[in-house]
This record gives structure tokens, sequence and C-alpha cells, in this order.
């Protein structure tokens, strides 16, 4: 099973890699064009939740500003790992009390 979810994910994210390709062709900013997909996966979420036939009751934020409260987040996220994988310089040795004096 894990590997069926494994292809399903790939397939989705080449999907989505080749959507951002035609709009960016298209003259749209890439941040728009995040924002458009995103939203487009949130539609298609809550549509697919609603049309489940377990699903009795689900809370989600819904407001125009939800997704981009979203994204917000998912850029913080980013942002933050791109600051983590940075490399850090060596700590400094403090110098001796001996070599201060």
């Amino acid at each position: 099973q894990g590997e069926g979810v494994a292809a399903e994910r790939k397939a989705i994210a080449e999907g989505l890699h080749e959507s951002l390709e035609i709009i960016a062709q298209h003259g749209l900013d890439m941040r728009e064009a995040m924002a458009l997909v995103a939203l487009t996966q949130y539609t298609d979420m809550v549509r697919a939740l609603g049309e489940g036939s377990n699903t009795n009751t689900i809370l989600l934020p819904h407001s125009p500003s939800s997704v981009g409260d979203i994204m917000a987040q998912i850029r913080d996220g980013m942002l933050i790992a791109d600051a983590a994988a940075e490399p850090k310089a060596p700590p400094r040795a403090l110098p001796r009390p001996e070599q201060v004096a």
C-alpha cells in the first residue's frame, strides 16, 4: 500500500509541476500561480469531503482569508526550513583567562 501512495503523490507532484509551468508561460507570477494551485487544492479537498459517504461532520476555517492563511503558514515553514539548512559557521573558541590578561 505504501508504494501506491508514493506513486500517487509522485503523480500529483508531476501534475502540479506541469500546471505551474503552463501558468508561468502565460505570464502569471509564480507566487500568484502557487496561490491559485493552493486554492484549487483546497476547494478540491472540500468537495471530496462533501462527496464522501462516511463524512458526518468536519470543521474547517472557511473564509476568503483561510487559503491565504494556509499559504502564509506554508511560506513561513519553507523560509524556516531554508534558514535551518544554511551552513552555520563553527563556534569560535572562547579565549582562556591567561590569554585575556
